[in-house]
């Protein structure tokens, strides 16, 4: 089973158009990129393909799932980090962690909790630095790896 499929899949925003026509197929273990210019449509593409968007026109299947109708349980099962991530500012980086486990569900007993989000991360003084640093503190490149973190809480 193709894990994405579309087919003619067209998002306007009144006179413009965001997407045109998209039909693409993308099999189950494949990997698969956007890559364009601003303005090109990859963001369009991706928001719609999770739900966030409804089509104009055309179709969208992920996971065998309608992004149309089934966007909630598409998202239940997929990460996502878009590109210009937000966060409360005041916010410690544990602090954002936690919120975000707790919010999915997902936090594990404190003893474990940093072995969960860090395992394989290979930031040193991974404790440390959550405790200390506020969210607004880190670059995009220290960041990363937060949001690809919270990314999988949802899924």
């Amino acid at each position: 089973m193709p894990a994405i499929v579309t087919r003619n899949l067209t998002k306007s925003y009144g006179k413009a158009r965001g997407i045109v026509d998209v039909t693409l197929t993308v099999e189950a273990g494949e990997v698969y990129g956007f890559i364009g210019p601003n303005g090109a449509g990859k963001s369009t593409t991706i928001r719609t393909l999770l739900g966030f968007l409804r089509p104009s026109a055309g179709t969208a299947q992920v996971l065998g799932m309608d992004a149309a109708n089934e966007g909630a349980a598409i998202k239940r099962r997929l990460g996502y980090v878009p590109g210009e991530v937000h966060y409360y500012d005041e916010m410690r980086v544990r602090s954002l962690l936690e919120y975000s486990m707790r919010f999915y569900g997902k936090l594990p007993k404190f003893r474990t909790f940093y072995n969960y989000v860090w395992r394989g991360s290979g930031i040193s003084n991974a404790s440390k630095i959550s405790r200390c640093l506020f969210v607004t503190s880190l670059t995009i490149g220290a960041f990363a790896p937060i949001s690809i973190t919270l990314s999988f809480f949802s899924s």
